[in-house]
């Protein structure tokens, strides 16, 4: 994944899942479908401000977006690369 996506301030795709994620011809990941994308924002402290909005796919979402409790996309997303990759290693879902 780009690192300018990672250490960035946005825009982050929270819907992250293997059908969004493309191969170039040199075999790079390009993440695509950025319907649902929206920037990390920070308070007057620096500390970014956690998410409470639902989107994204069921079946690739943290438990704290699940019950509705107010989480930081990027960890989010984290979760989702993990269901990801054992898809990848163990060829089906979680």
């Amino acid at each position: 994944v780009d690192s300018r996506l990672t250490m960035g301030p946005g825009p982050w795709p929270p819907n992250l899942k293997c059908e969004n994620l493309l191969l170039d011809k040199d075999f790079n990941i390009k993440l695509s479908d950025f319907g649902f994308s929206k920037r990390c924002l920070r308070d007057g402290s620096g500390r970014i401000i956690l998410s409470k909005t639902f989107c994204g796919s069921a079946a690739y979402a943290a438990p704290e977006v699940l019950q509705g409790i107010p989480y930081q996309p990027k960890v989010y997303d984290i979760w989702s690369l993990g269901v990801i990759l054992y898809i990848m290693v163990c060829g089906s879902m979680p």
